[in-house]
């Protein structure tokens, strides 16, 4: 076989062998931030993190884990409460760290863990099968987004630690 030919075949092969198999993405080579930033849908969550003066965490030696509200969950908050958390930054520093806990959490192990620890203090439920995992009330709309320095679990809803947050 020629050699490129051959080199072909193997990168085929490969692309076939891992496609459907619910292996995790590969590591980005990025960092949590930066691969938000690189992502788009999590502009609200970054400039939550810039107002708390909170983004260099999500740059911090992991394994990390944020469980990440996109755009359109944000969108879901009355205007008045974003703009009171935006406003107040110990109770958004609150809100961010309620979202993140330093271990690898991912979905193929999402029926294990029952309660992981957040950075805030809190406890989150993380429940469900690698194909649907929820944390809280919230969906993994798009899991195991690999960083070189955790994970981003993206959710459809914004985690609110209530008693926290008074």
């Amino acid at each position: 076989m020629i050699p490129s030919l051959k080199s072909a075949v193997f990168a085929l092969s490969i692309v076939v062998l891992g496609a459907g198999t619910g292996a995790m993405a590969e590591t980005s080579g990025k960092t949590i931030l930066d691969t938000a930033n690189s992502a788009g849908n999590f502009t609200t969550l970054l400039k939550a993190f810039q107002t708390a003066d909170m983004d260099k965490v999500l740059k911090e030696k992991g394994p990390l884990t944020i469980f990440a509200p996109n755009d359109a969950a944000f969108a879901k908050l009355p205007a008045p409460a974003l703009n009171d958390l935006l406003s107040n930054k110990a109770k958004l520093a609150n809100l961010l760290k309620y979202h993140i806990v330093r271990a690898k959490v991912i979905s193929r192990d999402a029926s294990r863990y029952g309660t992981v620890e957040t950075l805030e203090g809190d406890v989150l439920a993380i429940r469900g099968t690698p194909a649907a995992m929820t944390v809280e009330t919230a969906n993994v709309v798009k899991p195991d987004i690999s960083c070189t320095n955790g994970y981003i679990q993206e959710i459809d809803q914004v985690l609110m630690p209530s008693d926290k947050l008074q």
